[in-house]
């Protein structure tokens, strides 16, 4: 799970797209998601508790998928969010 950093989106300037692909090449499925008020999602305050639950929801829906092992990924501000 690909967390991006402040004001950026899921597609994070096109480096988590690289970095999905070699996620992928080594076998580990990839997912990029946009927090609250950022990229594609809804339009909303941008604060690091909304992004936390962002995140929560987020790896709630991927073991719905029955994904059982989930590594986080953060880039500056989205590093911050997976540590809390």
């Amino acid at each position: 799970m690909m967390c991006h950093e402040f004001m950026s989106s899921k597609y994070s300037k096109g480096r988590f797209e690289r970095l999905a692909a070699a996620f992928n090449k080594l076998g580990y499925n990839a997912l990029a998601f946009d927090f609250s008020g950022c990229g594609e999602s809804d339009n909303d305050s941008l604060t690091v508790e909304k992004e936390i639950d962002d995140l929560k929801s987020d790896i709630s829906f991927t073991k719905s998928k029955g994904y059982k092992k989930i590594d986080l990924y953060g880039h500056s501000l989205g590093f911050l969010v997976i540590q809390n």
